[in-house]
């Protein structure tokens, strides 16, 4: 599970892009939704399902996705 901001580290993206992407102001929507931290104000994503949909909007390498694709499955 990684924050948004942690998910732009690793992208070399602003926070805020992300921010974009989960309130659906950019992109094609359907950004995954948080699974955790929801209630406290922590929000937490799967970084896999992230990196599925930024992959699908060629937001990120095939070597970027297979990292997290990896990632994903411990």
């Amino acid at each position: 599970m990684s924050s948004l901001s942690e998910m732009a580290k690793r992208l070399g993206v602003s926070r805020m892009t992300l921010s974009h992407y989960a309130n659906g102001t950019r992109g094609m929507g359907n950004f995954p939704k948080p699974v955790a931290g929801v209630l406290s104000g922590s929000v937490l994503y799967a970084w896999h399902e992230v990196a599925d949909w930024l992959y699908q909007q060629n937001k990120i390498s095939q070597p970027d996705y297979d990292v997290a694709k990896a990632a994903g499955a411990f």
